[in-house]
């Protein structure tokens, strides 16, 4: 009883009892969609934009949104999309009748969506294959894992049924470069296909990406600095930058720059005290939409995050900075940039605010060149949803033939 109790809250457990007991007598119905994000937590990704795309493109697939978060459900109720919370019962009916299921980060994105006859699960991935990611951590420590923490893992499978990164029918990344990584973190069986990422769709439509935050900045040149996680949110945020470098803050003041500091949400229970002042700005626990944030800034700083796939998009400026040792002490990476920069890299604040200087004085040459962006986007279009939905629907063909 202690074991259950410790997997989940009590309501979720009930509500897990109940899902198993009657999702045998029901049927999955054809072009019925479910869709889920973010560990339940956000409207958002992947999810998000091919949930709209189908929604405006087919009215016969019936699609519905899976959050736990009250506040995204009374949103996406105010504004007519349809959708349901996780832990409820409405959301366990509207789950258990889905043939298609579509998450983006993990596990933890949808509880209650077991395995079915005529179901199929589609992992649209929240990031292309650059630093290892999938079940790193477990593989880096090779740690025992002990009797209850098994026993805890099969109470959570059968109760919530987790749906895995390798349960999904395909899999699509960006170029046939990333393809070749990408398939080291699935399993052989699974297929993987270019096909663009569906979260980046919205940055060819930047009039959907609007929000107030920015109007502040509308005179200022934006510097974003987005670093990946540390241990996976166990481990040190990544520097404020310039945050008590008062010569630099006076460069940037008398430019017109500001310095956006998003650190990755998985460290944001390790943020105590963020340091903030007029232009160097800690706008991690606001938790804008990252496509949001990139289509308002000018140059992005990253790290080992992939996000700077997404923004060669944009054709912008992009510097690396590399400030740890992340190969041997982290999770590490499939491929070191060191030998092909996709932009400038930086190991020091004074190399890397030197960077910034060229970016904001002289931007033309440190744009990513049209080579750059082709070996990692085989698709410039805006169209990822649209190959995304075409191949889903091509499998209801074949199956039907």
């Amino acid at each position: 009883l202690v074991l259950i109790i410790m997997i989940a809250t009590p309501k979720a457990i009930i509500l897990g009892i109940i899902a198993r007991a009657i999702n045998p007598f029901i049927k999955v119905h054809k072009k019925t969609w479910v869709f889920a994000s973010n560990g339940g937590r956000t409207f958002g990704e992947g999810s998000k934009n091919l949930m709209q795309y189908t929604m405006g493109f087919d009215k016969s697939i019936d699609c519905t949104y899976i959050t736990r978060n009250k506040t995204v459900y009374n949103q996406l109720k105010v504004n007519s999309i349809k959708c349901e919370l996780n832990w409820s019962i409405k959301g366990i009916l509207a789950i258990a009748k889905a043939d298609c299921i579509f998450f983006t980060h993990g596990p933890a994105d949808i509880y209650y969506a077991f395995k079915k006859d005529n179901r199929c699960f589609y992992y649209l991935t929240h990031g292309q294959a650059y630093k290892v990611a999938l079940n790193c951590l477990a593989e880096k420590e090779n740690k025992k894992i002990r009797i209850p923490e098994k026993i805890k893992g099969v109470l959570r499978r059968y109760l919530f049924d987790l749906p895995s990164h390798n349960d999904s029918a395909f899999v699509s990344c960006c170029s046939d470069f990333i393809s070749q990584f990408t398939r080291k973190e699935f399993n052989p069986e699974c297929e993987i296909i270019v096909l663009g990422s569906p979260r980046n769709d919205i940055l060819f439509t930047p009039q959907l990406l609007h929000d107030d935050f920015f109007d502040m900045f509308k005179r200022k040149k934006i510097i974003t600095y987005m670093p990946t996680h540390r241990a996976y949110g166990k481990g040190k945020p990544s520097p404020t930058l310039f945050i008590h470098d008062e010569e630099k803050q006076k460069w940037l003041r008398e430019h017109d720059v500001v310095v956006l500091i998003k650190q990755h949400p998985n460290m944001i229970s390790q943020i105590i005290d963020s340091e903030s002042n007029d232009v160097v700005i800690d706008v991690t626990k606001k938790e804008l939409d990252p496509q949001c944030v990139m289509i308002n800034s000018d140059v992005m700083i990253t790290d080992y995050s992939s996000v700077w796939m997404d923004w060669l998009l944009l054709r912008r400026p992009l510097l690396h900075y590399f400030y740890d040792n992340f190969a041997d002490e982290d999770a590490g990476y499939y491929y070191d940039l060191h030998d092909a920069p996709a932009g400038r890299i930086c190991e020091s604040e004074d190399e890397l605010f030197d960077a910034i200087k060229q970016c904001i004085i002289q931007p033309k040459t440190m744009l990513p060149s049209e080579q750059i962006v082709e070996k990692y986007h085989k698709y410039v279009d805006g169209d990822a949803c649209k190959r995304h939905f075409d191949k889903i629907v091509s499998r209801y063909e074949q199956c039907n033939s």
